[in-house]
């Protein structure tokens, strides 16, 4: 049994290894942290027309001198001093360098003599990778900001028992702050910083945004000015008077309550060695090498690619939701491709000398059938994720991420279907949607988008919602596009004029069936996000798959016919 499972000898073949390699940043990142800070820029580039004292005239200066045209450089006065709301970019001083770790495991099993049959594991984890952190991420917690915010709330709902038609015309508007009813407190630092009324306070706090108002008042100088000079809030947030390095003899008031640099409240960014990745994949590989003609190659991989970065190769750039949890974000990568079916093939007709056929006869008849080859690419995948994210910012300033109702994830991403229907406006046209009408739809009104609000929300029924309690975080959903396939053919002739000279025409079919593999995400992107609170054609798609590399065209995304000429010597 094991003859027959293994074949004799060296009809099997075993194959591992491991590797481990450090992660080279690119220059992009040094330039992205160094360069967002505050200092002295200077323009090094020289041109004739802009600096004729430097170039002198016409001959004067020649490339083989080696005397270039430089400017001289600015005198450098340090320290460098940071202005109140600028940017602060730094590296953590035990910050090194990212590795990442490879290995594989297979056995290669001999079928015939021209034909071999592969399996193959293949892993790798990426440990210490190089990822920024904002510490400027809104803090509602230590600080019981949202005691306040939940005051807030309770406030405006006993405003609204007492007053039912508030906010609408003629009436007062709708108060959150402490009117005297019963039941209500004061909310200090929301009434300070914002009022009573305020209407895009009232739409947050009306949506448990807890987040979203402490942002408002974190990243707003004069907000938090009126909060550090006011002596009841004053007590509250606690503000240090200091030196302003800008202006000698002048002081600056600053309150860490929010943030943790209130100085640079939006821009404080240190990298950190907080990112990591891992893959698997099953690889199943058949190969047969050119043999009377037919040449085939196929493959299956199935694989699953996870990391707490979810963005582009440049994931150094990417910020977590939150420090508090620094794999609050892992999911899957947005090039993970679950299912993948690769065949190309070449089949050289048995026509002309040497073939089966026409191998004699009048030489016109052969060098007519003589040559002729066809060939093909054939790829068939599954579809590549799309982040769901909610727009809500119930937790920090960041976003709060979704919650699935009356469904789970499973569910959801079966119904992923490709739906076309005609809408007319007058002027009738297609629209594309991958999910049923009935789940777009509670979701719209959810986020009260698309011309729908909460009034036609039917909470029995699926949709993708957002956190609804103040400090409450939800997830990201990845949710998979469509499968999308891709067939491209070639035919060829080849007539042979000498021994060592022939001509070649080709005939090629790129996208041959004419596909229109419509897709969620857009055709360049690596990473690709849905944020349904600013999404009113949230469900629809105009995206479909394109492939960039094709022949080096750029592919239309419908069929391409190629005609090649060549003679070959």
């Amino acid at each position: 049994m094991l003859n027959r499972i293994f074949g004799g000898a060296s009809q099997t073949v075993l194959r591992g290894g491991y590797s481990i390699a450090i992660v080279r940043e690119g220059f992009n990142t040094f330039a992205d942290v160094f360069g967002s800070n505050e200092g002295v820029s200077f323009t090094n580039g020289t041109s004739p027309a802009n600096n004729p004292v430097e170039f002198h005239k016409a001959g004067d200066r020649l490339l083989r001198d080696g005397d270039y045209p430089f400017l001289p450089l600015p005198e450098a006065k340090f320290p460098f001093t940071a202005r109140q709301g600028g940017a602060m970019y730094d590296f953590n001083p035990n910050l090194r360098p990212g590795y990442t770790q490879s290995w594989t495991f297979g056995i290669q099993r001999e079928l015939t003599k021209d034909m071999a049959l592969e399996i193959r594991y293949v892993g790798n984890h990426g440990t210490r990778l190089w990822r920024r952190t904002s510490i400027g991420e809104v803090n509602i917690f230590e600080n019981g900001f949202i005691n306040e915010f939940k005051a807030a709330q309770q406030n405006l709902k006993i405003f609204r028992q007492a007053n039912p038609n508030c906010g609408k015309t003629g009436f007062p508007a709708c108060n959150y702050g402490n009117s005297g009813l019963a039941g209500q407190v004061a909310v200090p630092i929301i009434s300070t910083a914002l009022g009573n009324t305020d209407s895009t306070t009232l739409t947050s706090i009306d949506r448990s945004e807890a987040g979203r108002v402490a942002t408002s008042i974190a990243q707003n100088a004069t907000r938090m000015t009126t909060l550090n000079t006011n002596p009841v809030t004053r007590a509250i947030v606690k503000p240090v008077t200091l030196p302003d390095p800008n202006n000698p003899g002048q002081s600056i008031t600053l309150s860490n309550f929010f943030v943790a640099n209130p100085r640079s409240p939006t821009n404080s960014l240190i990298m950190t060695n907080s990112g990591d990745s891992n893959y698997h994949a099953l690889q199943v590989e058949l190969r047969r090498r050119l043999s009377q003609g037919l040449l085939v190659q196929g493959s299956y991989v199935w694989a699953k690619a996870i990391t707490n970065v979810y963005g582009t190769s440049d994931a150094a750039a990417d910020t977590p939701t939150t420090f508090r949890n620094l794999n609050q974000d892992k999911s899957v990568a947005p090039r993970d491709i679950r299912h993948g079916f690769k065949f190309d093939y070449i089949y050289e007709l048995p026509f002309g000398p040497g073939r089966a056929f026409f191998n004699n006869g009048p030489s016109v008849i052969r060098k007519t059938f003589e040559g002729w080859q066809v060939g093909g690419v054939t790829r068939i995948q599954s579809g590549a994720p799309t982040a769901i994210l909610s727009g809500r910012q119930t937790f920090n300033n960041n976003d709060g991420g979704v919650v699935l109702h009356n469904i789970t994830r499973n569910q959801l991403q079966d119904l992923v279907k490709i739906r076309k229907t005609s809408v007319c406006d007058p002027t009738c046209h297609g629209v594309v949607y991958y999910l049923p009408q009935s789940i777009i739809d509670n979701t719209l009104a959810f986020f009260e988008q698309g011309g729908k609000t909460l009034a036609d929300l039917d909470p029995t029924k699926p949709y993708i919602g957002a956190p609804t309690n103040p400090g409450e975080i939800g997830s990201i959903l990845p949710l998979y596009g469509p499968w999308t396939s891709r067939f491209d053919i070639s035919l060829m002739k080849r007539t042979k004029i000498t021994e060592k000279t022939n001509f070649e025409f080709r005939v090629q079919f790129l996208n041959a069936f004419n596909q229109s593999n419509i897709t969620i995400r857009g055709a360049t992107t690596d990473s690709s996000t849905i944020t349904l609170s600013t999404s009113p054609t949230f469900g629809q798609t105009t995206n479909a798959f394109r492939d960039f590399t094709v022949s080096g065209t750029n592919d239309p995304g419908g069929r391409l016919i190629e005609f090649q000429l060549r003679l070959n010597f």
